[in-house]
């Protein structure tokens, strides 16, 4: 076996990773991953990773033709920790010592390089005799060819950043004891005539002892003294900013200090940030022209005075903020907080917020979110997807923020009630569905089952229910094919009636549908166990604006509920639920031109085996979409799969930049994974997510009213730990769902049985 070549060696050697008796010890680990391919170095590096005398990043960079790049000055790079369109922060430890630390390289050219450099010296000298154990001071900076290195010491833990993903929201009790730690730190910056300048969730760490660290002051005000509107950074990186700053060149202060304080501890309370809004600049904006709303709107469970605290914090004028953090630690010692042995027990897990009872809570003051108008009057007005803009103005409506009611839905939008089932049909003999009219207009009239045939139209088509009995379609090995322009599905309950044989989730879903709109309202699809995806959509090439918009309908899906091929489309989901297996929405990476996708959620209860949405990777190495995912009041309990999942050999590149997941209200099970990467057998490989834009979503024990059958009633949640924003639970509004009727029909896949009483007229919960 040749031995690693003498480069690679002293390589290894010069920079304190490895001796040769390490090479020789791992000889017997690189003869057994050679056996089926060359023995190339990169053999070695793994063999050298599984030995853990390297670190997988370690072995990317000597892989490389610049190896040279793992080492900086004295230090040699562990790890890659992520951009946050500022910096560049990776794990470093001198290579002549153990000790680790967090080296920082700014985004800035090298003309910029040295003001900010001197700026940050003077940071340091004011700060040179500081010594607070709240804060990881500046070590010194490295000048190497040409890019400026900033060394701080290595906080060990997780920021608070990661643990809001992990844990949900924060008891109040825990975010007086950590803010406290937070404003004493700041106090001893303030002293010293000096600010932290970056106060958010990412740059405070929380150790396994339970001590808060405040990490890299006085970098950002150094390299980036203004806050500047055209800076690509990601959306929290402006969840604090204090509205005095923005565009008008004033330097941070101890009162943008205070306000990024208050905005830190209302999204520990709450679980999101105050404007959760995707866009950088749509939080600038909100900072600038609204308040920030009483975090007991979110978190009823806030101490009065805490709540009041924050209040005086986030005022929009500097003047009126709190002058001095000596205050701000005075009051917050007045709240009652946790030890730190109750911050240990939060961060281990052993705790979480209090759980908030959905029957006693008051409305909250929150309003209803634009959504919900937004698909109201699009439903009322019957149009869904009638107009070619209809996408984009959903989105523009969702981004702006309103404080007035969704409009109630009129009788003929509400659904019948989940009480007693309507009779089955006693008809035998199946009706063919009817031709459209003049205006691509197809009227079903009582329960039918009605047979399929493909159909065809130039223009919009609508299929619709009406009267007092939901038709039935029933699916019979073949899938039901309709092209058209736009197609709205309206009223309809569309299953399979038989197993297809040899069917499979490629060629035996209920429905293909080649259209550029897609509309789907009350509506029920049943599957059977033999079915695959539920509704598969090819999407034209040419398609500029496809858009859907799903709104009152169950899925009970044993594939994909609905699956897409060609460029992924926008889409909305309001009050819906899936159950079985698959994702609820699969779509597939584009291989020619980068697109946004965006999904909003509201009211969705996603049950079942299968990522709540799926990502197929396209032949090319790159993920060219960018996903944005908006959930509100949601409740997504997926069994052994992440929330979102890449089905490809290989997580695409730089995917944590193209994803976005904002969540309102909206809950997913303890430990749940958010993302995977989906493998051909099978196997799930969960991805990091501590360089992913999440905002607001919590984790909460889950209980469910019974099982996940397709049943609405089945699916309301009736246990969890998270807060809402009304006095409803998050997820579906179960009297507005269809209910799948009894009779010959059903396929067996959706329970029809209707729910009798229960016991002592108490709900059973079931888990996830």
């Amino acid at each position: 076996m040749d031995p690693p070549s003498p480069q690679l060696v002293g390589r290894l050697v010069a920079s304190g990773l490895c001796q040769p008796r390490d090479l020789r010890r791992c000889r017997a680990r690189v003869r057994r991953l050679a056996r089926d391919v060359p023995l190339f170095e990169t053999v070695w590096l793994d063999a050298l990773v599984q030995e853990r005398k390297l670190t997988a990043y370690q072995a990317e960079v000597l892989a490389t033709e610049h190896p040279e790049q793992l080492t900086v000055g004295p230090f040699v790079l562990v790890d890659r920790l992520g951009e946050d369109g500022r910096f560049s922060h990776f794990q470093a430890r001198r290579r002549d010592a153990a000790a680790l630390f967090l080296l920082s390289r700014p985004s800035r050219d090298s003309d910029s390089l040295q003001a900010g450099a001197d700026r940050l010296q003077a940071f340091r000298d004011r700060t040179a005799s500081l010594a607070h154990p709240g804060l990881a001071l500046l070590h010194g900076f490295e000048h190497v060819d040409n890019r400026l290195w900033v060394a701080s010491p290595w906080t060990p833990g997780a920021t608070l950043q990661q643990l809001i993903v992990r844990r949900g929201r924060f008891p109040a009790a825990c975010v007086a004891a950590i803010g406290l730690q937070v404003s004493e730190a700041l106090a001893t910056l303030q002293q010293a005539g000096a600010v932290h300048g970056d106060v958010r969730l990412r740059n405070v760490k929380l150790t396994p002892r339970g001590h808060a660290v405040l990490i890299v002051p006085g970098l950002k005000t150094a390299f980036f003294p203004e806050q500047s509107i055209h800076t690509a950074v990601p959306p929290d990186d402006c969840d604090g900013v204090a509205p005095e700053l923005i565009g008008t060149g004033q330097p941070a202060s101890p009162a943008s200090d205070a306000y990024a304080l208050g905005c830190l501890l209302w999204e520990l309370l709450a679980g999101r940030p105050p404007f959760p809004h995707g866009d950088p600049l749509g939080k600038l904006s909100a900072h600038q022209t609204q308040r920030i709303p009483d975090i007991r709107d979110w978190a009823p469970d806030t101490p009065a005075g805490l709540a009041s605290l924050i209040l005086s914090l986030t005022d929009r004028q500097p003047a009126a903020r709190p002058q001095n953090f000596r205050e701000v630690t005075g009051a917050l010692q007045s709240v009652r907080r946790a030890s730190r042995g109750q911050v240990v027990q939060f961060i281990r897990g052993d705790s979480t917020a209090l759980p908030v009872s959905h029957a006693d809570r008051p409305p909250s003051r929150a309003g209803a979110t634009a959504l919900a108008a937004a698909v109201a009057l699009l439903a009322a007005a019957g149009l869904f997807l009638a107009q070619p803009a209809a996408r984009n103005e959903l989105l523009s409506i969702t981004q702006r923020s309103t404080k007035t009611s969704a409009p109630a839905p009129t009788a003929a939008e509400v659904p019948a009630a989940e009480t007693e089932p309507v009779a089955a049909s006693t008809t035998s003999r199946f009706q063919p569905l009817p031709d459209p009219d003049a205006r691509g207009v197809i009227e079903l009239q009582g329960r039918g089952p009605y047979s399929t045939r493909d159909l065809s139209f130039p223009r919009k088509l609508v299929i619709r229910g009406t009267g007092t009995e939901r038709p039935v379609i029933l699916i019979d090995g073949t899938a039901l094919r309709i092209t058209a322009q736009q197609l709205i599905l309206d009223n309809l309950e569309i299953r399979s009636r038989t197993s297809a044989a040899g069917g499979d989730a490629e060629t035996s879903p209920l429905l293909h549908v080649d259209v550029e709109q897609l509309a789907i309202r009350r509506c029920l699809f049943d599957q059977s166990p033999a079915a695959g995806a539920g509704i598969v959509w090819t999407v034209p090439d040419n398609a500029t604006a496809s858009s859907l918009i799903v709104a009152q309908t169950v899925f009970s899906s044993c594939g994909p509920a609905l699956k897409t091929i060609g460029p992924p489309p926008s889409a909305s989901f309001d009050n819906v639920l899936h159950c079985g297996q698959g994702a609820l929405f699969e779509y597939t990476a584009s291989d020619r031109s980068r697109r946004t996708v965006d999904t909003i959620m509201r009211r969705v209860t996603h049950r079942g085996r299968g990522p709540l949405i799926a990502c197929r990777l396209g032949q090319v190495d790159r993920f060219l979409d960018t996903l944005t995912l908006t959930l509100e009041d949601c409740v997504c309990a997926p069994d052994r799969s992440a929330l979102i999942e890449f089905l490809g050999p290989d997580a695409p590149a730089d995917w944590q930049r193209q994803l976005q997941i904002t969540g309102e209200g909206s809950l997913v099970p303890v430990n749940a994974e958010i993302v995977g990467l989906r493998l051909a057998d099978d196997r799930l490989r969960p991805l990091p997510t501590t360089d992913v834009a999440i905002e607001g979503l919590m984790e909460s024990d889950l209980g469910f009213a019974g099982a996940a059958d397709g049943l609405p009633s089945h699916s309301t949640l009736v246990r969890s730990a998270g807060y809402s924003r009304s006095a409803r639970p998050p997820g579906i509004d179960a009297a507005q769902l269809p209910v799948a009727t009894p009779g010959a029909y059903n396929s067996g896949s959706l329970a029809v049985q209707h729910d009798r009483p229960p016991e002592n007229g108490v709900p059973q919960a079931t888990s996830p």
